[in-house]
């Protein structure tokens, strides 16, 4: 009888990390299953006995507390019993074996500025959806949170929000948990509120030219780029042309008058909005018409 040849199955992966437990489990088909089946383990070309961390039980082999030195190749032989002739090898299954502490990494760098928003990733290899990520800010002995995949982002953040913080990676039953990354520091400051001028003047008439600028206090920082906004009277908001501290608007129009807002950004942070400067064009026509009559009179 032609036997079948076995093949090794490992869980939780063929990729695990130093501390963790694997099993490997020598299959056969299901309609060879009833046979006497004894079986063999083999890590590269030397037997494997129950001993240590090494736990043999019959058709599978678990190790616990993987080291670098189990990263080998794994293979069962399985026979029939009585029938040492039988014996054959299955092909041989490979287990990768990782440091396991994470790497932690920040969308920001720097300071943040309240109001932004903070991505953190906890970087591991071969991750899958079999594993959680838990997240701790300030302590290594509460979480803040956990979730389902290796990013974290903190929306709107607050100054309260800042500090150290650390994660690390589990999966398996009972859980297994990599070491805790280093920690990263978040500092969070708050965000300034750029404060808009206007030359001339707030009331104008068709044809002038006006000066808005937008100025943010006490930052040091000389890289700012500028967003200008528009409120019209249908409230309906327009982003204008201007992209500098400046905004200069030419030969002025009714159709022009507006709340103008502007906003700084730096390492794609955003500061607050400023308060609304509204700039009123008037047509000058009622002047016009003004002159006419007293010449008339």
């Amino acid at each position: 009888m032609s036997l079948p040849r076995a093949t090794v199955r490992v869980t939780p992966d063929r990729s695990v990390f130093t501390g963790e437990t694997v099993t490997l489990k020598c299959e056969i088909e299901d309609q060879y299953r009833s046979l006497n089946w004894r079986y063999l383990w083999y890590k590269n070309t030397t037997k494997v006995f129950n001993s240590g961390r090494y736990t043999l039980n019959r058709d599978s082999l678990t190790i616990r507390g993987v080291t670098e030195s189990d990263q080998d190749e794994f293979r069962c032989s399985t026979g029939i019993h009585g029938r040492p002739q039988t014996l054959q090898s299955s092909s041989a299954a490979y287990l990768t074996v990782k440091g396991s502490k994470p790497k932690l990494t920040s969308n920001t760098e720097g300071s943040v500025l309240t109001g932004n928003t903070v991505t953190l990733k906890c970087h591991i290899d071969h991750w899958s959806t079999e594993w959680k990520f838990y997240w701790y800010n300030n302590t290594q002995n509460t979480e803040k949170t956990t979730t389902a995949t290796n990013s974290y982002t903190i929306h709107s953040v607050k100054v309260s929000d800042g500090g150290q913080y650390w994660c690390r990676a589990g999966r398996g039953k009972p859980d297994y948990y990599t070491d805790y990354s280093d920690g990263l520091w978040i500092n969070v400051t708050e965000s300034p509120k750029p404060v808009v001028s206007v030359d001339p003047d707030k009331q104008l008439f068709r044809g002038e030219t006006v000066t808005l600028r937008c100025d943010i206090q006490d930052t040091g920082d000389t890289e700012w780029t500028y967003s200008w906004t528009v409120k019209k009277t249908n409230n309906r908001n327009i982003i204008t042309q201007c992209n500098t501290q400046e905004c200069k608007i030419n030969n002025i129009q009714p159709t022009d008058s507006g709340k103008y807002t502007c906003r700084g950004k730096i390492r794609e942070q955003n500061t607050e909005m400023s308060d609304a400067v509204t700039l009123t064009v008037s047509s000058g026509e009622f002047i016009c018409l003004f002159i006419i009559i007293s010449v008339k009179r």
